[in-house]
């Protein structure tokens, strides 16, 4: 559409059957590309836990890995959202282990095609970067530095203490057509979602 100064613009319409259509294709290459449907992973590389000024921070490093499909999906304007979840628990012996504190950091991820990078985003905090590499970008999604998990005061009772992440990617942020799908594929899912660490 052009409007009278002469400037070419998208109409609504044509944005929104180019997303349903980039949806649907997404769809049948899910169904019918068995040599995209190689799984995603995930591999906790490090997770540390040490106390300042009476708290229990944690420093992390987790690599995560997209299958073909999904990367593809991606770089075609497909925005990935991420769950990091944190768990500080304390082990019981005659009882199931008591969750002291849970906390969530979604993460949504999104590539710029004017930019040819990678923005990543902490939906909680508005926080964001941009990267020029893909895996650069998927190492930024669960890598954390001193965040304070609980302080030491309630960790006065005796027992083991420890820390449990768990890092998924969210099916239900994806769009309609292209979600029912996922969740009947290997292709979006993330193996080796969840990794425990000792706190004290």
């Amino acid at each position: 559409m052009i409007d009278q100064t002469g400037t070419v613009h998208s109409h609504p319409r044509s944005s929104r059957l180019r997303r349903a259509l980039v949806v649907l294709l997404f769809g049948l290459l899910l169904v019918h590309s068995p040599v995209w449907a190689e799984d995603g992973r995930i591999e906790y590389r490090s997770l540390v836990s040490y106390v300042i000024d009476g708290n229990v921070l944690l420093e992390s490093d987790v690599s995560v890995r997209l299958s073909g499909l999904t990367r593809a999906a991606l770089q075609s304007g497909v925005a990935l959202e991420f769950d990091v979840e944190i768990d500080v628990v304390r082990q019981r012996n005659f009882w199931p282990d008591k969750t002291l504190r849970r906390y969530q950091i979604p993460v949504r991820l999104s590539y710029q095609e004017l930019t040819r990078s990678y923005r990543l985003e902490r939906l909680n905090s508005g926080q964001r970067a941009n990267f020029s590499k893909l895996n650069d970008a998927l190492d930024a999604v669960a890598q954390l530095r001193d965040v304070v998990l609980v302080p030491v005061t309630e960790m006065a009772e005796p027992g083991r203490y420890y820390g449990v992440m768990r890092v998924q990617l969210d099916l239900d942020a994806l769009p309609g057509p292209l979600r029912t799908q996922a969740y009947f594929s290997g292709a979006w899912q993330l193996d080796n979602g969840e990794q425990s660490w000792p706190l004290r």
